[in-house]
């Protein structure tokens, strides 16, 4: 028992020791101010910006602080983006969804100046969800600061819309200054605007004067000219718009924004922000320029939710609105205080740089869904066809290789959909990431397959194995460049995730580790390296790889810590021939708790920077309810993603013929775990880390598929591996 205690806790101090404890810190924020004017730009480009078409805009970005926005983090099946639903989600500062039948806000007389009497309706369309949605939010903390908002602008054009009051209303709709009717139209119909309506400028800037003249706190003002969104629906109706009605609406625009400086306090803030992303056809929409000038602001916009210089997310904004106000932050607030950064370029660079980001990303996202159909499609007929081959004892010994061969094809993929950056970093097309893919793949298996020789097949398998762990580590260490936005990873333009380490990388990661150490351990089994590699070099490779997923500094993952930890914990000790007991498990619980309590105690040092530290801070200001909320949130999102994830047959088919064939080993598969005690306790151990981390994550059953892509994979490959063999004595005896 001594001896056992010593390892494991050797284990835990591996674990902490090799973390990258010290967080870099965030850059310095600018100074707090009285006033924050956000322009709302729906529909906004960097090519606009850049295209000369708005010289004022282009200044103030050349002056201040850049970025781009994620804008398209919407709850299921909200229906298409919309100028009101990213409204709604600044207001709220978190997912929000937007139901188009409810009433817009309207003006009022006297104070307050607009109310919104939809909200209600808008309050049923988000009860219920897993977030934590409370409409109003933003608007509410400065009315409760002492300060007040104010709303001015209009976007109505085929129906009423008023965004800027969407953003400023409290938590009972309401907008205590400002202008939302028609008036602030240059023309005004009394039923549906005519074509070429532009927002009057005058009075917009008249409002604005008067609104500047209240007294009170913090001051939130919020302009929605609408031209813009008015260009946008008009262009997808029948009779549609010219090239230069859009571009009247981006002068109108930019001279607003012109102005805008010369009118306000030397201390405010101005942000140009884009509610919803302009769509590119056949691609999805991306990201949201978004312009911080003030005291203080330029360079490149990033925050602790993202970790990605040049995005930020729309909850950020949020945040950011409140901290420069000197406004507490509610827990329902989702984001991160955005900072500048500076930029080692010029102003231009910066911005095209931005758009070529937006460009790929949009770009990966619209072909991830054939690629991964494909692959699982792929992946599904091939293992099956080798099943049949071992199932009818062909006696073709090439067929039976050629089999093995075709396997290694599948789990190239993986670390291709990795390196294939590496060659080119931005692909800016869909068909190019394809192709890009498949090119990389091909030249990772044949590379691969030319290792594949009877006498050593096992080392193809784990080659792939291992190197699919090791760039994926290596990787994270080096900041994460392969990883900003992966075909079997994670999407910043979903908002799920922006940085660190993605569940189905670090599955990937884990399985591959522990495989390819496995089937290297049995084919050396009588090299005297390889007790001394299974004894203490592969809890070191655990050690590293868990932290390496789940520090704040590297993969910021925490939930690896749980279930990485259980599946390379559980893989030595059955490697070494020990049995699990109680008392094992006990001790693994014990170190699960420990790292997880290390972690996050770097991470509240450092601020709060990750999933973690900020979860860790919402408990702490929501309190047992905010833990409890949080909880059920992933539970939600689990089931709902379990039951609607193309993966979920796959993972069922998988983890049930997994199960069954550990559980029951019998003829061939029985021996060749009994040969192979090593690869044995690996799959155990993942199989019993693919269920913990059901229960941990809130990806449904990403997770335990991908963790045991390389297992099972691994099974079929040499079970023809040992029926060529077989075949192979057969035909020399004969």
């Amino acid at each position: 028992m001594t001896k056992r205690l010593s390892a494991i806790s050797l284990l835990a101090t591996l674990l902490v020791l090799v973390a990258p404890v010290v967080v870099p810190a965030a850059p310095p924020r600018p100074a707090a101010t009285r006033t924050v004017v956000v322009v709302l730009a729906p529909y906004l480009r960097w090519e606009d910006v850049l295209s000369g078409d708005m010289p004022e805009t282009r200044a103030l970005a050349d002056s201040g602080a850049t970025g781009n926005m994620n804008v398209r983090s919407l709850l299921p099946d909200s229906g298409r983006p919309s100028t009101e639903a990213g409204a709604l989600m600044l207001s709220a500062g978190t997912w929000a969804r937007y139901d188009p039948s409810g009433t817009a806000p309207v003006e009022a007389s006297g104070t307050p100046a607009v109310v919104f009497p939809g909200l209600a309706a808008q309050h049923r369309a988000n009860a219920g969800e897993d977030a934590d949605i409370r409409l109003g939010t933003l608007g509410q903390a400065v009315e409760d600061a002492g300060g007040w908002t104010a709303a001015i602008g209009n976007g109505d054009a085929q129906s009423s819309s008023r965004p800027a009051a969407l953003v400023a209303m409290d938590a009972a709709g309401r907008v205590r200054f400002g202008d939302v009717s028609r008036a602030t139209l240059s023309t005004a119909g009394s039923a549906d605007l005519p074509p070429g309506t532009i927002s009057d400028a005058r009075r917009i800037h008249a409002v604005l004067a008067e609104v500047l003249r209240q007294n009170g706190g913090p001051r939130l003002i919020v302009i929605d000219p609408g031209d813009l969104a008015r260009a946008h629906v008009a262009d997808r109706s029948p009779e549609g718009l010219s090239r230069a009605d859009r571009l009247s609406a981006l002068a109108a625009l930019d001279g607003l924004i012109g102005t805008l400086p010369n009118e306000l306090p030397e201390d405010a803030v101005l942000v140009v922000a884009v509610p919803v992303a302009a769509e590119v056809e056949g691609e999805p929409s991306g990201f949201g320029p978004l312009i911080v000038s003030g005291d203080g602001w330029s360079g490149t916009l990033t925050s602790a939710s993202t970790h990605r210089p040049g995005i930020v997310t729309n909850a950020d904004l949020t945040a950011t609105i409140l901290g420069v106000l000197g406004v507490h932050q509610p827990p329902q607030v989702a984001g991160s205080s955005i900072s500048p950064a500076p930029s080692p370029v010029q102003s231009e660079e910066r911005m095209l740089g931005l758009a070529r980001v937006d460009a790929f990303m949009r770009a990966v996202d619209a072909a991830r869904p054939a690629v991964l159909d494909g692959f699982i499609l792929a992946s599904v007929l091939l293992v099956a066809a080798c099943a049949g081959l071992v199932a009818v004892r062909v006696p073709w010994e090439p067929l039976l290789r050629g089999g093995q061969i075709a396997l290694l094809a599948v789990l190239a993929v993986p670390v291709a959909s990795l390196l294939m950056y590496a060659v080119v970093y931005l692909p800016q097309t869909p068909g190019f990431v394809t192709v890009l893919l498949l090119a990389t793949a091909a030249v990772v298996w044949v590379v691969d397959a030319a290792s594949h020789q009877p006498a050593t097949g096992q080392r193809a398998l784990a080659v792939l194995a291992l190197l699919t762990g090791a760039v994926v580590i290596v990787d994270q260490w080096l900041g994460a460049p392969l990883s900003l936005d992966g075909l079997l990873g994670y999407s910043p333009l979903v908002g799920a995730r922006f940085y660190g380490l993605g569940n189905e990388a670090a599955a990937l990661m884990v399985g591959g580790a522990i495989t390819g150490c496995a089937v290297v351990f049995d084919t050396y089994a009588d090299r005297a390296w390889v007790r001394r590699a299974r004894g203490w070099g592969f809890p070191a490779l655990g050690a590293a790889a868990v932290v390496t997923a789940a520090a704040p500094a590297l993969g910021a993952n925490v939930g690896v810590a749980i279930w990485g930890t259980v599946a390379f914990a559980l893989a030595w000790w059955g490697m070494r021939g020990r049995r699990v007991t109680l008392r094992t498990v006990a001790v693994v619980v014990l170190v699960i708790m420990a790292v997880i309590a290390v972690f996050a105690g770097f991470d509240l040092a450092s601020g709060a920077r990750t999933h973690l530290g900020r979860a860790i801070v919402s408990a702490q200001r929501g309190g047992l309810g905010g833990i409890w909320t949080l909880l059920a949130r992933k539970a939600a999102t689990n089931v709902r993603l379990s039951l609607q994830s193309g993966w979920t047959a796959l993972g069922v088919v998988l983890l049930g013929a997994l199960a069954y064939v550990r559980i029951r080993p019998r003829g061939m598969l029985g021996d060749l775990l009994i040969e192979r005690p090593s690869f044995a306790a690996a799959l155990t151990a993942c199989l019993l880390a693919a269920g913990v981390s059901y229960f941990s994550e809130d990806s449904g059953l990403i997770v335990p598929v991908l963790l045991l892509l390389f297992p099972a994979v691994a099974v079929m490959y040499l079970m023809l591996g040992a029926s060529a063999a077989r075949r192979a004595r057969e035909t020399a005896g004969r």
